[in-house]
């Protein structure tokens, strides 16, 4: 009979012949497996050591053999129950009948039916003469079906490694329960080999292999719940658990610190997911003292506005909206044009990046919980949402200006640079205020960038260009003083000006400079010249 053809395929980094199957359950399946194994597939869970119980010969089959599935996969599964040992012949002959009637049929079938051990070393020395890796294969699987003890199965097992199938020889070391002390390095090193196979593409996978099942928090629990159809009341259990410092003494300041990121963590799962209310919610819940310490001095006035700035940028960024409607209230608007402001506005945005970091919680949690979409790529579009909000504030009144937009190397090309550009200009420069120093106006659509981004940086922009009038451009030590309240000190010399301003800052106890500045820092206004 001609030899069946044995493919290998790769899932995600997983290399197999043997569990197709399984490989491809795994890789629509992850976050089920690591954080809701209970709910998953046994054979699967127990591979991965989420769970301890070894999985039925029923639980196996449902991998092995889908529904529906075609001759070549039905063949690869009777492979699988040739390796796994004469529990699973039986289940071999009888999926061959169904094999039968696709009009395709097993190479092995006769001899196995028979257990014929001379045709069967016959087969083996054909297929060992042939170079193909499928021939291999089958060299391997002949082997392994005459082995006479478990140690014997055990190294041919392992000769699957050579054909960097480690994810079959690991299943079946696993379900066969061949591990014991003698062959304990040997299993390790297989695993670690999996593991680096697919740690870059399931990373939550490869931590369950390499750790184990941890112990999971009532935290943990409630971050792996779906946000997105949740009501204020799981939110308020997190908010709840995470401000419960009752473990937390006074002077732990790196704890207030990791406390402060986990719930900044929380409100950026609500907006991602456009939960806005739920972000309302969650700030509502923390207590006073504590959202103080996380947003001080100017920051928490802005707070509410920056986070609803920022959530229209995560619509736009997750692909929630195609356009930049709405991007910041008229409040916002009218508030940013302070460089103070600003400066507390890029504190929010820096610490809720920050706040992503894998290591905020002490498990791997996704950001959205059940999501088809893979975690990194998530976590990928929330960073450069941020990073495109923190931009816009550092750049505010010269965001078309070309030395700009050469900061923007992580901008999503799937977001149209000019459809952004007019959105600043719509939300935040059309208020129509004007002052001794800054007036804004509504210029012409054709002023903008027109879709070509190689176009603009051709083209070295004026302010009115885009939107901003002459009298931002300072244009002396004078006029920088009046805006920041100083006296008209133009007669005397810029030195003289500097002592004088430096002495009487100095003569200002520090209580009252932190008053005054709140959660910019004390020695921040001077450091922060470069915005106006």
């Amino acid at each position: 009979m001609k030899p069946c053809k044995r493919e290998i395929v790769d899932f995600d980094g997983i290399r197999t012949h043997f569990f197709p199957n399984l490989a491809l359950y795994t890789c629509y399946n992850e976050e089920l497996i690591a954080h809701h194994s209970e709910n998953a597939n046994r054979f699967t869970s127990y591979v991965f050591g989420a769970v301890e119980d070894s999985p039925t010969e029923q639980e196996i089959l449902e991998i092995l053999f889908p529904e529906n599935a075609n001759p070549e996969a039905i063949s690869t599964g009777m492979d699988a129950c040739l390796a796994l040992g004469e529990n699973f012949l039986s289940h071999y002959k009888s999926f061959n009948a169904r094999l039968n009637r696709q009009n395709h049929s097993h190479d092995l079938l006769d001899a196995v039916q028979e257990f014929d051990e001379k045709k069967i070393l016959a087969i083996s020395r054909k297929s060992r003469l042939r170079k193909s890796a499928d021939s291999k294969i089958l060299t391997i699987l002949v082997n392994i079906l005459l082995s006479e003890n478990q140690e014997e199965k055990f190294m041919e097992i392992c000769e699957l490694c050579s054909l960097d199938l480690d994810f079959d020889a690991f299943v079946l070391i696993k379900i066969l329960q061949l591990e014991n002390e003698e062959n304990a390095e040997e299993v390790q090193i297989i695993r670690e080999n999996v593991v680096d196979q697919i740690l870059e593409q399931k990373p939550f996978l490869a931590h369950l292999l390499k750790n184990g099942p941890e112990k999971i928090d009532e935290i943990t629990k409630l971050l792996s719940v779906p946000i997105i159809g949740s009501s204020s009341n799981q939110i308020n259990q997190l908010i709840t658990k995470i401000c419960d410092s009752s473990e937390i003494s006074d002077t732990a300041v790196e704890e207030h610190y990791h406390q402060n990121f986990k719930l900044m963590n929380i409100l950026v799962r609500t907006m991602i997911v456009d939960r806005f209310d739920l972000t309302i919610d969650a700030l509502e819940q923390i207590p006073v003292e504590i959202k103080n310490r996380m947003f001080p001095g100017i920051r928490i006035r802005v707070l509410q506005d920056t986070l609803h700035f920022l959530h229209q940028l995560f619509k736009v960024f997750l692909n929630e909206s195609q356009k930049f409607d709405n991007l910041a209230p008229q409040s916002f608007a009218k508030a940013i044009k302070n460089v103070w402001v600003r400066h507390a506005i890029i504190g929010i945005l820096d610490s809720l990046k920050f706040s992503l970091n894998k290591d905020v919680f002490n498990q791997l949690v996704p950001l959205i919980p059940g999501s088809q979409v893979s975690n990194d790529v998530i976590s990928g579009k929330v960073e450069n949402a941020i990073s495109c909000a923190i931009w816009i504030v550092k750049t505010f009144g010269t965001e078309g200006s070309r030395d700009s937009i050469e900061k923007l190397p992580w901008f999503d090309s799937s977001v149209e640079l000019t459809e952004l550009i007019n959105s600043i200009e719509i939300a935040v420069t059309s208020v129509e205020v004007e002052d001794q120093t800054v007036n804004f106006r509504k210029i012409p659509q054709k002023d903008w960038l027109d879709g070509n981004l190689q176009k603009a940086l051709k083209t070295e922009p004026t302010s009115e260009k885009f939107g901003i009038s002459n009298s931002l451009k300072i244009k002396d030590e004078n006029q920088r003083n009046q805006i920041r309240g100083f006296k008209d000190n133009s007669k005397e010399p810029n030195a003289k000006v500097s002592a004088r301003f430096g002495s009487k800052f100095q003569r200002v106890d520090s209580s009252t400079k932190r008053r005054l500045f709140g959660g910019v820092g004390v020695g921040e206004p001077r450091n922060c010249r470069g915005f106006l």
